[in-house]
């Protein structure tokens, strides 16, 4: 046991279940500062844990035939006869290994063929004088190999409760060696009708895990007879099963009430919550989801690829077809979809690829970390119905080891209708997402206009330069880089006039912090008569803004003094999105410091946002306190703020009251 968990193997196996890794992490770490009295406690419950882990981790590995043969091996010599799996010289040591495999393969092996004339297993297998129906025995070895509700099997539903989470219900926590007492007094009685498994349970999630085995020997005993039963009559008349096909399970339910109660989702209604506006602001948030979703493949083919060769590209055009269908498509060359990540996370609600233990092993044989991806939450394609109600999919995955790189082509109808799916390996490496718009009019040229219009305004900084061709206008999108002051010699009269009382104040954000990039700006006044700096300019409080002064207010025009200004800029993996109350973070009483700020955040831990990554989530208030953290560094080092003290005389300017 012990070679087996030090092994790479088992540990990669690990990353497949999140919570048992977390709870082994975790009784590691509390073994190291453990006293000798909850040493050994520790120790049994790092043990349980290990077996769970085992378990599923040998289960599709134990009965391959290397291992089986192995087994012989060591077999032959602890008898010291080679030979033992013969008669009379001839063997069936293959045919023997054939039906131990057959015991962890779907029922339909038991029909299996080699050819077109050899069965996987032979109805009349002729050994020296002896005569066997090795189907028979391959069947023979399922039954009972089902029949043995052993803790091996334990499915998910008990797996949750198994002691590995923290579980803060009574009673709702269920130890291992509970779990294996309450298998060893199971009964399973076969009678005329019917096979009655008999079960005493002191947990629903029990009761419900030998529901479970009910059902799985019900099928398996149905499969095994269907097929067997297809044999000609002369096999009937000598091999018959007689086993009834129907399971009950009779449990006694103790202290507690067995009731199939678990939370469950409407799904039309879900569905609708995630389509539609009440989630995103927009529909053309749509193209959003789909352009941030290019630029993640073509990052993570950036990092597996580590060479100049490769080049990202990111398209975003029109396609229309003879009968005036408008589709709008986008198309990347990034790491592309093999038939696991479409099946079991691209069209599967909620399932984020980035997010998968797959995912995690390609990057473990990449020897890749911590790509800065912004995909999280698995929702982003159900989107793109809000603009279209076909779509089609073309996609193939780079050249990866252990990755299919077969092409496949998918379309859907309509949302919830069955996807029709071909192979096509001359699809190019990389996705094509197409959705139809409808038929060429006024309306489909509107949606385009606007596209266009979304893109411009909200990627700004893409780390993947990114291809517009839109109504005959072709629009490449690169990183505008960060807005900037502008030299004297470009500034106008007005700007000239503001900048004899007003200091505006450029804070190179990188200089302060590692978590992300950018600049912000200040506006402080000048007091006459004194090196000194205030936010009020003649008792009026200043503001950045292109409307006129009012009786109270100086307003300040951004344009006049900025370079690539349009207004707040916080952008994540090149798209703009919200962090709320920014303006407010600088105050003096009651009114605001005025400020501009144009960061860029990397998409990692630190950063949240909600699931239409739209808004970037800040509740603990840590983003906030940065970016104000990276204020104070600023101001301070450049004299404007006393290293000792916020409100004191600094070495050239003093901020009077400002509290930062």
């Amino acid at each position: 046991m012990e070679k087996i968990i030090n092994t790479a193997a088992f540990q990669n196996s690990l990353y497949d279940h999140k919570e048992v890794k977390e709870a082994i992490d975790k009784k590691r770490d509390e073994l190291k500062v453990a006293d000798k009295d909850k040493k050994t406690k520790l120790e049994i419950e790092l043990a349980e844990l290990h077996s769970i882990a085992l378990a599923d981790y040998l289960r599709p590995i134990h009965a391959t035939p290397e291992q089986y043969r192995r087994v012989i091996q060591r077999i032959c010599i602890a008898l010291g006869d080679e030979n033992i799996f013969s008669i009379r010289d001839v063997s069936f040591e293959n045919e023997l290994i054939d039906i131990c495999v057959s015991h962890n393969l779907d029922a339909t092996v038991l029909s299996e063929m080699y050819s077109a004339h050899r069965e996987r297993f032979s109805r009349r297998l002729v050994v020296a004088d002896h005569v066997a129906n090795t189907q028979f025995i391959a069947a023979m070895l399922r039954l009972a190999d089902i029949l043995d509700c052993d803790f091996e099997r334990t499915p998910r539903i008990l797996f949750d409760n198994l002691g590995v989470k923290d579980i803060e219900l009574p009673d709702a926590e269920i130890s291992i060696r509970e779990w294996q007492r309450h298998l060893a007094v199971q009964q399973i009685e076969i009678g005329e009708d019917e096979l009655i498994l008999r079960a005493t349970c002191h947990h629903p999630a029990i009761e419900s895990t030998v529901n479970h085995f009910g059902i799985h020997i019900e099928k398996e005993i149905r499969d095994t007879l269907a097929i067997l039963k297809r044999n000609p009559n002369e096999v009937l008349d000598n091999y018959q099963l007689c086993i009834p096909p129907t399971v009950r399970c009779e449990i006694r339910s103790l202290d507690y009430i067995y009731m199939e109660l678990k939370l469950q989702l409407d799904e039309r209604a879900v569905t609708g919550l995630l389509m539609g506006t009440r989630l995103y602001h927009s529909k053309f948030e749509a193209i959003r989801e789909l352009v941030q979703n290019s630029i993640d493949a073509c990052s993570v083919r950036k990092y597996f690829e580590n060479t100049d060769v490769y080049h990202p590209c990111v398209e975003i055009f029109e396609f229309r077809e003879n009968d005036g269908t408008v589709w709008l498509q986008v198309r990347d060359n990034g790491i592309g979809m093999t038939e696991d990540v479409l099946r079991n996370h691209f069209f599967r609600v909620g399932s984020s690829y980035y997010s998968s233990a797959g995912f995690d092993r390609l990057l473990r044989a990449q020897k890749v970390k911590n790509i800065p991806l912004i995909a999280r939450f698995g929702i982003g394609f159900l989107s793109v119905f809000m603009l279209g109600d076909s779509v089609k999919v073309e996609t193939r995955r780079m050249d990866l080891p252990g990755s299919d790189s077969v092409g496949w082509r998918v379309f859907v109808q309509q949302h919830g209708a069955l996807a029709f799916v071909q192979i096509d390996n001359s699809i190019s490496r990389g996705t094509t997402i197409s959705v139809k718009l409808g038929k060429e009019s006024e309306l489909t040229d509107i949606v385009l206009d606007r596209i266009l219009g979304y893109l411009r305004h909200n990627l700004i900084r893409p780390t993947i330069e990114t291809s517009v061709k839109l109504k005959d206008e072709v629009v490449t999108l690169r990183n505008a880089g960060f807005a900037s002051l502008r030299k004297i010699e470009e500034l106008d009269t007005n700007a000239k006039a503001v900048l004899e009382n007003v200091v505006i104040i450029q804070i190179d954000v990188a200089k302060y912090t590692d978590k992300f990039s950018g600049v912000i700006f200040l506006a402080l006044a000048k007091i006459s008569g004194s090196d000194k700096l205030d936010c009020y300019l003649n008792d009026k409080r200043m503001e950045f803004s292109e409307e006129n002064d009012t009786p109270d207010k100086i307003r300040l025009n951004p344009k006049w003094f900025f370079s690539g200004f349009s207004g707040n800029r916080v952008t994540v993996s090149g798209f703009r999105m919200v962090l709320k109350h920014l303006n407010r973070l600088l105050r003096k009483n009651k009114n605001f410091v005025p400020a501009i700020y144009d960061l860029d955040f990397v998409p990692n831990k630190f950063v949240d946002f909600d699931v239409t990554r739209t808004n970037i989530r800040d509740e603990s208030m840590s983003l906030r306190s940065e970016i104000r953290r990276v204020v104070v560094e600023g101001l301070k080092e450049m004299g404007i703020l006393d290293a000792s003290s916020l409100f004191t005389v600094g070495k050239q300017f003093h901020l009077r009251q400002v509290e930062v």
